[in-house]
């Protein structure tokens, strides 16, 4: 299982645990909670355990990553192109999805470069935050220097 899939089952299995409770508690026999409330979160701690071991798995760098910003779920540039479609801005994809284009030669990526004319700089900042491909701290930040901006879904 991924990371972000024991990150939701840490939350899911307490909460849905509560849910069964209030929507049984007049129908089961009081013990009956105890013992799925206890459950839930025993089955909530195996769920952070897991996340731990694939946490533990990521080198230095991976970790503090994940733990700054969380799971990373890379876009192709297809997407990125429908998510700025209709941006009044020139913008191209540069990086190693540029060298796969150019060379023929496609590996797995990380992300994907994105690269404006810099006189449009507070356009593209507020086109890409509305598109939701940028965090508001994140976006301060890159727009306050002239920089490519690394794109991926916020999760």
């Amino acid at each position: 299982m991924s990371l972000q899939t024991y990150g939701w089952l840490v939350v899911a299995f307490p909460l849905g645990g509560t849910v069964l409770i209030a929507l049984t508690w007049n129908v089961l026999p009081w013990k009956l909670h105890g013992y799925l409330g206890t459950l839930a979160i025993f089955l909530s701690f195996l769920s952070s355990v897991g996340a731990l071991f694939q946490l533990q798995d990521l080198g230095e760098e991976d970790r503090q990553f994940y733990r700054w910003y969380g799971p990373w779920a890379p876009l192709t540039p297809a997407e990125v192109a429908a998510r700025l479609e209709g941006l009044d801005a020139c913008w191209w994809i540069v990086g190693g999805w540029a060298v796969d284009a150019f060379t023929g030669v496609s590996r797995e990526h990380e992300d994907v470069d994105v690269a404006f004319l810099r006189d449009e700089r507070w356009v593209r900042c507020y086109a890409v935050y509305q598109a939701g491909l940028i965090r508001l701290p994140d976006l301060v930040q890159v727009c306050s220097i002239d920089k490519e901006f690394h794109i991926s879904p916020i999760t």
